[in-house]
C-alpha cells in the first residue's frame, strides 16, 4: 500500500470538487483554484440621487447662484463620480460583511450615477446596457491610473462631457417636452441653419424644486464649433413641443423681425 502525501490528498479533493462543479461562461475563473468567488449583487439604481437628497450642493455646487428661468452649460467631473461610486462599494461591503454575507468585498455594487433611462442610442446601433455603466467593475481598475478613466462608457478626452441645465418654469408647464442637440450646418449667407445629425441625451436628472439637466455625448469646443473658412458651425440645442401636447404659447409666425405690439401679439416670428 502506499502512502499518499498531504499534497496528494489536497490534489485528488480539488479534482474530485471540480469533477461536481458545472459552472456557465460568464463564472469568475480566479487564476488561483481555490481563490473565492466574487459573487456580489448589483444594484441598477442611479446613485446621483441619494447624493441629491442628501444635499444638492454635492451635486452642483452653487446651484443657488442660476438665476430663475434661465439655461447654463456644466460639464461633468468624472473623477468625483468614480471616488463615489468607489466610496459607496466599499461601505457596501463592510455591511454586508457585518450581516454574515459570504463576499470576498472586492465586488462593484454601484456602477450607474446618471439617470440613462430613456437614452435613445445613434440610427444602426445596438443598445448595450453595459456601455452605459458610469463606472467599470472596481477590481479590474489599473493600480497605477489616476481617478477619471475607469468608465465603462467612452468619454471624450478628458473626460468631461456637457450639461445642459435648465431651471424655469418651461419643463413644469411643459414635462414632456423632447430635448436634443442637433448639428448646425452653414448656409450660403454665413448663417447657421439646423443640420440633420441629432444628438439626444445620455443621462437626465431633477432637482427640486425647479430643475432639470440633461447629459450630452458632447463637448463644449464641439458645441462651439470653429470659426472661419471651412470651420465647423457647431452645435444647436433644440425644445421640441410634443406633437399632440399643447404648444408652448406662442402664435404661429406671420412674418418675422419687429417688435409686438403687446404681449397678446407675440408670436414665434419675433423671436426670429
Amino acid at each position: 500500500m502506499g502512502v499518499k502525501t498531504e499534497e496528494g490528498i489536497q490534489e485528488v479533493s480539488r479534482v474530485g470538487i471540480q469533477g461536481r462543479l458545472h459552472t456557465g461562461a460568464a463564472a469568475v475563473q480566479p487564476a488561483d483554484p481555490v481563490e473565492e468567488v466574487m459573487a456580489v449583487p448589483e444594484f441598477p439604481q442611479p446613485m446621483y440621487e441619494p447624493l441629491r437628497d442628501l444635499g444638492q450642493d454635492w451635486l452642483f455646487p452653487g446651484l443657488d447662484k442660476v438665476p430663475a428661468n434661465s439655461i447654463c452649460l456644466l460639464e461633468t467631473n468624472q473623477p468625483f463620480v468614480e471616488a463615489y461610486m468607489l466610496g459607496l462599494s466599499h461601505e457596501m461591503s463592510r455591511e454586508l460583511l457585518w450581516n454574515e454575507y459570504l463576499t470576498d468585498r472586492r465586488g462593484t455594487y454601484f456602477r450607474q450615477f446618471w439617470d440613462v433611462r430613456g437614452y435613445i442610442p445613434p440610427p444602426n446601433l445596438t443598445l448595450d446596457p453595459e456601455k452605459l455603466k458610469d463606472i467599470n467593475p472596481i477590481h479590474v481598475w489599473q493600480r497605477n491610473q489616476e481617478l477619471g478613466v475607469n468608465s465603462s462608457r467612452q468619454l471624450p478626452s478628458g473626460g468631461k462631457q456637457l450639461v445642459l441645465l435648465i431651471r424655469g418654469d418651461l419643463l413644469r408647464r411643459y414635462p414632456n417636452t423632447v430635448i436634443y442637440a442637433v448639428r448646425a450646418g452653414a448656409t450660403t449667407d454665413g448663417k447657421r441653419s439646423l443640420g440633420t445629425e441629432e444628438s439626444h441625451p445620455i443621462f437626465r436628472g431633477t432637482l427640486k424644486p425647479d430643475v432639470t439637466f440633461f447629459g450630452f455625448d458632447l463637448v463644449e469646443s464641439q458645441v462651439r464649433g470653429t470659426t472661419g473658412p471651412g470651420g465647423d458651425p457647431g452645435w444647436f440645442f433644440v425644445f421640441q413641443e410634443q406633437p399632440a401636447e399643447p404648444r408652448f404659447g406662442l402664435d404661429l409666425p406671420s412674418s418675422y423681425g419687429g417688435t409686438a405690439a403687446s404681449w397678446n401679439d407675440l408670436s414665434w416670428g419675433h423671436l426670429a
